[in-house]
């Protein structure tokens, strides 16, 4: 999730919430703790003169900390929803937050609520001060844009060709292991030096004689529409000579 809050961005898993924070004195209609939240627009009074002493709510902590990495809620990345939440927050006279208020919904009620679930368990505000600089309540405007993560794509695969190769004697014991290429295969695979046994490889006569054995492995990357070229013809095996009958 990447969160935008006053050109600070935050990078996360699940997915991305935006936000843009504005003050203004304003009292919610609902917490979607108690309720489900009330779908509004309704602009802040006009704020009226201030003097020095006068402040609004403000966060005491970064709000992009505010939005943990699993943030986007599980049922709405299954079923694609986005969108974008506004919200309203009162602040008590002490700096806590006490309700939370949906002003524009962004479609979808999970969002919403998990918006105002995430400002309630994670937002930190310092009070607002009256004209005499007394801490008084207050309220703080924001929105979420939610959007589905992006999928992470894999590079495109690169064609490789690995080989292992080794020898085995008349014993049976494999010797002069070779391994070339970035591929699966490795000098983990090769029988060297390990005391792995084969069978010997044998002669027509039936004797025991060295042998050299290659395993490749290769990738390939092609156009799926160019033309094959033509398959190297195999000749056909020799006739065996016949015996003759004493």
């Amino acid at each position: 999730m990447r969160l935008v809050i006053a050109g600070i961005f935050v990078t996360g898993l699940a997915g991305i919430a935006q936000v843009a924070g504005a003050q203004g004195n304003w009292q919610p209609q609902a917490s979607p703790t108690q309720q489900p939240p009330i779908y509004t627009a309704v602009p802040p009074p006009p704020a009226p003169p201030r003097s020095g002493k006068e402040q609004p709510a403000r966060p005491i902590t970064n709000p992009g900390t505010w939005v943990t990495d699993d943030a986007y809620p599980a049922e709405s990345l299954r079923n694609d929803e986005q969108g974008t939440t506004a919200f309203r927050l009162t602040i008590d006279p002490t700096g806590r937050l006490t309700t939370c208020a949906i002003t524009s919904s962004s479609g979808y009620d999970r969002l919403d609520i998990k918006a105002c679930e995430l400002m309630q368990a994670n937002g930190r505000f310092s009070p607002a001060l009256d004209r005499k600089g007394k801490p008084t309540t207050g309220s703080w405007a924001s929105r979420f844009k939610w959007v589905l993560p992006k999928p992470e794509l894999a590079p495109v695969p690169k064609p490789f060709v690995d080989t292992i190769s080794f020898i085995i004697e008349t014993d049976g014991t494999a010797t002069e292991c070779a391994h070339t290429g970035p591929g699966p295969l490795s000098n983990a695979t090769i029988p060297c030096g390990r005391g792995q046994v084969f069978e010997p490889p044998r002669d027509g006569a039936g004797n025991p004689v060295r042998r050299k054995v290659t395993a490749k492995v290769s990738f390939e990357v092609t156009d799926p529409d160019a033309v094959p070229p033509p398959m190297a013809k195999v000749p056909p095996p020799a006739p065996k000579p016949k015996r003759r009958k004493p």
